[in-house]
């Protein structure tokens, strides 16, 4: 079947992501597993990521006191950490889930998420992840809903985390790199899901980004080698074969 396209489907875009791939394995991955990590391979996980160039690392949702126990190699990590609202008032980041597609109500209209955007900007919120959490965006739904968020913000307010459960996550990233928005989610192979919605998967692979945005000529800073080992280092614990495409073929090509 031969398809005739009436317009370009992407622009031309210049990327410069070195400071804005903000990597949520040790975080958004791992709280999915159902296996207990012991808190050493979650150290160990961190700190290979630390050494790929990656320069956000969001780390562990409800071990806190992990911050108090160990030394980690960088200090491009972030943990949750009691009473950092006294010490670094005002720094506070906004997250609307659910932007697209919610398990429960369906297809969200982009004006609501505007309108949850503009409130969270209003309470002094500096940025506003929007989430693709179960994964059901297209080019076209994500599109229209970064348009409409553009008439009450500006794209460098914007971060986007996208779920690849249809496999469309590389392609809404595509989209709004085109919008201007240059801060990106993602999980080493693809780790994580949805507790909230059967058959989500996890956010879009970091290996399969850093892979499309060096193809893209994007100054990124990953050493996509690193990152593979660091993918295939967690993957081989939980005992699961890694979600990211880039992993699995470059490290039976160069490592296996």
């Amino acid at each position: 079947m031969a398809f005739q396209l009436k317009r370009k489907l992407f622009k031309p875009v210049t990327v410069q992501l070195q400071k804005n791939l903000h990597k949520i394995g040790p975080r958004d991955g791992l709280q999915n597993e159902a296996i207990n990590i012991p808190k050493d391979v979650k150290i160990e996980f961190i700190n290979k990521l630390s050494e790929t160039g990656l320069k956000t690392i969001e780390v562990t949702r409800w071990e806190i006191m992990l911050l108090y126990t160990v030394e980690l190699k960088k200090d491009n990590i972030f943990v949750p950490c009691p009473g950092a609202k006294y010490t670094r008032p005002g720094i506070c980041g906004g997250y609307v889930s659910c932007v697209v597609g919610c398990p429960y109500d369906g297809q969200v209209h982009p004006s609501a998420v505007s309108i949850v955007a503009e409130a969270l900007l209003s309470h002094g919120c500096y940025e506003i992840s929007l989430g693709d959490t179960i994964g059901v965006g297209t080019r076209a739904t994500i599109e229209n809903m970064i348009k409409d968020l553009l008439r009450v913000t500006t794209a460098d307010k914007l971060a986007v985390h996208f779920h690849d459960t249809y496999g469309q996550a590389l392609v809404n990233i595509c989209t709004a790199l085109e919008y201007g928005i240059r801060v990106i989610d993602s999980s080493v192979s693809g780790l994580g899901g949805c507790p909230y919605a059967k058959g989500a998967t996890g956010n879009v692979a970091t290996e399969d980004l850093v892979y499309m945005l060096n193809g893209m000529k994007a100054e990124t800073g990953v050493d996509l080698n690193s990152l593979i080992e660091a993918g295939r280092y967690i993957s081989d614990f939980i005992k699961k074969p890694s979600a990211s495409k880039v992993n699995n073929v470059l490290y039976s090509k160069y490592f296996g």
